[in-house]
Order: C-alpha cells, then sequence, then structure tokens
C-alpha cells in the first residue's frame, strides 16, 4: 500500500458503505499485524524513527506521554542539546537543550564543564530512545 502526501490510505469496503475510510499507513499496518486498531489513547512508534518503514517489526503501540518524550529525545540528540555564546558575558556559555516540551537553558561559566554537561544530557536522551527504539543497518 502506498500512502499519499498526508501519509493516509483509503480504503473501500464493497460489502457495505460506498464510502471510503481513511486510515494512517502506520495504523493500517498495525491493524492487519495484530488484529486490532491502537487505542485512541497510544500512538504508534516506529522503532527504527523511519516514517515510511511500515514493517511488523518496527511498529510499536506505546502511550501518548511516552510518545512525545522519545520524539523529544530524537529531537535534543538531532540539534537541541547546543552549547551557545552568552549574550553579554564573553567568559560565560549557554546550554540549550529540550524538557517536557520546551527549550530550557543554563549558563556556565567554564567551556570544560558546559562541554561534560552537554554529554551527560546526551547520554540521557540516548538511553531514554534506546529502550525503545532499534537502530539496525538493514
Amino acid at each position: 500500500m502506498i500512502a499519499d502526501h498526508d501519509g493516509l490510505v483509503y480504503v473501500f469496503d464493497s460489502k457495505g458503505s460506498p464510502k471510503s475510510v481513511k486510515y494512517k499507513l502506520d495504523k493500517l499496518a498495525y491493524f492487519l499485524w495484530t488484529g486490532a486498531f491502537p487505542s485512541e489513547k497510544n500512538k504508534i512508534l516506529h522503532r527504527n524513527l523511519n516514517d515510511s518503514d511500515n514493517r511488523a517489526i518496527n511498529l510499536l503501540e506505546i502511550n501518548r506521554t511516552t510518545f512525545n518524550k522519545i520524539k523529544e529525545a530524537e529531537k535534543n540528540l538531532d540539534y537541541g542539546i547546543r552549547i551557545g555564546n552568552h549574550p553579554t558575558d564573553q567568559l560565560s556559555h549557554m546550554l540549550y537543550w529540550y524538557e517536557n516540551g520546551t527549550e530550557r537553558f543554563k549558563v556556565v561559566e567554564d567551556i570544560v564543564v558546559a562541554k561534560r554537561l552537554k554529554t551527560k544530557l546526551l547520554l540521557k536522551s540516548s538511553k531514554f530512545i534506546s529502550k525503545y527504539c532499534i537502530f539496525d543497518n538493514n
């Protein structure tokens, strides 16, 4: 099956009504694999974080809060955790990261301490995302 630009697949029921029903492709693939649609409280996670990979082994049903934390950890690993210059103090640095849906920052006086804190935050995000995601070369 191929989804449209919104990620939706249209299903026609030949026995039922002449109208079509639209589903997200990942939810439909999950239904075909398990035989049950995910509940409204849950979301479908692509375990390799590739939204176009709808293999059965790649789909996992999790609750929304965990899903949001995984997306936040992915954002932190991609570009969220960074060190910037302080706007007024030349000797201080700003450490930025995302937490609970908002961007946080901390003023750090020493660059070595800032890099150490950055590494700790990267490790924390990496540990959390590795609980649920699988990254293989296949």
